[in-house]
């Protein structure tokens, strides 16, 4: 009688999946699914958070020095992170005069991009004649003639050939340029306009 019982429940459990086998293949996916997208979830973010931690604390290790002078109140070579920003570097050095360019600073200088060590600010006076407020130890150009596009001036770049006020203005919001192909790979300029510049212009 029990053996007759156990056959009839197998086969009544054979002919379950098989009248549903496609639910059954269906649960059984979506179980495996979840359980897959569980893992990684987990996974991917236990990874980032490691990353973030260790490329926060290499960053906040770097000491950088910057040379400020000009239209400043407290000019004088300042210590900073290498995080920081000309912003930060204006308000070190006590903020910008009262007789401080304003507008020129204000077309000429990106206040957002991040300082490297060794970079020289200089902040003209109202009706000085200047060529870049910017600075490095080769200055808005190099030895060669090439236009420096992290230093250079809105001027000096609308001097090269298809750069506008607008792109000029493009290149200086970028600031800084590891290498000249970032100007292409950031899309700050167009290709043919690239080809035509990238033998006139330097980013050391």
């Amino acid at each position: 009688m029990e053996e007759r019982s156990e056959l009839f429940s197998l086969d009544s459990t054979s002919k379950f999946l098989k009248k549903n086998l496609f639910i059954v293949i269906l649960v059984l996916g979506g179980v495996l699914l979840l359980l897959f997208g569980a893992l990684q979830f987990f996974s991917e973010d236990k990874d980032s958070g490691i990353e973030f931690v260790r490329n926060e604390t290499e960053i906040k290790a770097e000491k950088i020095f910057i040379d400020i002078s000009g239209a400043v109140n407290n000019p004088g070579v300042y210590e900073f992170e290498s995080t920081q920003r000309i912003n930060d570097a204006i308000e070190s050095a006590g903020g910008l005069s009262t007789d401080a360019n304003i507008e020129y600073i204000s077309r000429n200088v990106n206040q957002a991009q991040k300082l490297s060590d060794g970079m020289k600010l200089y902040f003209p006076f109202e009706g000085e004649e200047v060529e870049s407020v910017l600075g490095s130890s080769s200055g808005s150009e190099s030895a060669g003639g090439l236009v420096n596009i992290n230093s250079a001036s809105q001027r000096q770049l609308e001097e090269l050939p298809r750069i506008g006020p607008v792109t000029a203005e493009k290149i200086i919001a970028g600031r800084p340029y590891n290498i000249v192909d970032d100007l292409l790979i950031r899309k700050i300029v167009g290709v043919s306009v690239f080809d035509q510049i990238k033998d006139l212009v330097t980013a050391p």
